[in-house]
């Protein structure tokens, strides 16, 4: 029970700061979808790998610079942009690797689903 005053804190900082993102929509919502998706994406490589770090949060970085270069691209072929970070960490992992390419492919598709389903539902004069 040591560790339930930080961890209360931090819940409670993450609720505000999600909260006012989803209140303010347009870019904010983005970045902090963007974000939380690739953390969760370095979750998944540290359940695998848990002994590896480094390659999960590199791959999380690639998955929020991927996301976040698909703000601007308006076609369709944006969509196989969802399978750099996958084939990625294909080429690192060294097992659970089918578990990896779906679960890691669905939670950007999971997150891109949240950037469009706010889009154009920004708050009356905020960030588009």
């Amino acid at each position: 029970m040591g560790g339930s005053p930080p961890r209360a804190l931090s819940a409670v900082a993450m609720i505000l700061i999600g909260s006012a993102c989803v209140i303010a929509g347009g870019v904010w919502f983005q970045m902090i979808t963007v974000f939380v998706t690739a953390v969760i994406v370095w979750e998944l490589w540290m359940m695998i790998e848990p002994d590896r770090p480094t390659p999960g949060m590199l791959l999380a970085a690639l998955v929020a610079s991927v996301m976040s270069g698909q703000l601007t691209v308006q076609s369709s072929w944006g969509m196989l942009l969802f399978l750099i970070a996958p084939l990625a960490g294909l080429w690192g992992i060294r097992r659970e690797r089918l578990m990896w390419f779906a679960f890691s492919l669905a939670v950007q598709v999971a997150g891109w689903g949240l950037v469009i389903s706010r889009r154009g539902m920004a708050s009356p004069g905020c960030c588009g």
